[in-house]
């Protein structure tokens, strides 16, 4: 799924008229089973995973201390000693971070697609398409009012943002209006970011 997500999302970015082909219902309904896909029961990371990733994260912070006091990096002792056995199983995602991260995937890769549909109906009909006609739209305002997950909900504000024009900058500041009372900081911040930008 990520993969051919990726390509359609690069498809999209780089040669806009190639992505044309991928404008149609069922990509789009396929694009949507990923976004609301129910991923309550799929296995999570596991205790041993989150603890290790803790450990690289802190010997990360570490080491980069220690090459801003300009120690060689081959001396520096890591305050954890990790094996690639460890360290390879503690990067592998699980299912439910897998599902997770192609959710963001769906929300990019569709609005990446809405762009070109939004362009090419201008150019032919010479008209905008409201933003709420517009595919997948109403699933981002659901991510960012229903979702659990942080990063999605950044994905769908990105997504907005990507699909803005001076025709949808009244809805658009009423949904990040609403968003930056999200009670996860970074979503609130970054609502606020994207609330100043179309400003």
């Amino acid at each position: 799924q990520a993969i051919q997500l990726e390509k359609i999302a690069n498809t999209a970015i780089t040669e806009p008229v190639k992505a044309v082909p991928y404008i149609v219902t069922d990509v789009y309904s396929s694009l949507l089973d990923i976004m609301k896909l129910d991923t309550t029961a799929y296995e999570k990371p596991s205790e041993n995973q989150i603890e290790t990733r803790k450990k690289i994260i802190l010997n990360q912070i570490y080491l980069e201390q220690a090459l801003e006091e300009n120690q060689d990096p081959n001396t520096v002792e890591l305050p954890f000693k990790l094996t690639k056995e460890e360290i390879s199983e503690a990067v592998r995602l699980s299912p439910f971070e897998q599902a997770e991260r192609n959710k963001e995937y769906a929300l990019l890769t569709s609005a990446f697609l809405t762009k070109i549909y939004i362009d090419e109906t201008e150019k032919e009909l010479e008209k905008i398409i409201p933003l709420t006609d517009l595919p997948c739209v109403s699933e981002y305002a659901e991510v960012l009012r229903h979702g659990k997950n942080p990063d999605t909900k950044i994905a769908a504000i990105n997504a907005l943002i990507y699909l803005q024009r001076p025709e949808y900058n009244s809805e658009l500041n009423a949904i990040f209006e609403l968003t930056e009372k999200d009670s996860n900081p970074a979503v609130a911040r970054e609502a606020a970011e994207a609330k100043k930008y179309i400003s």
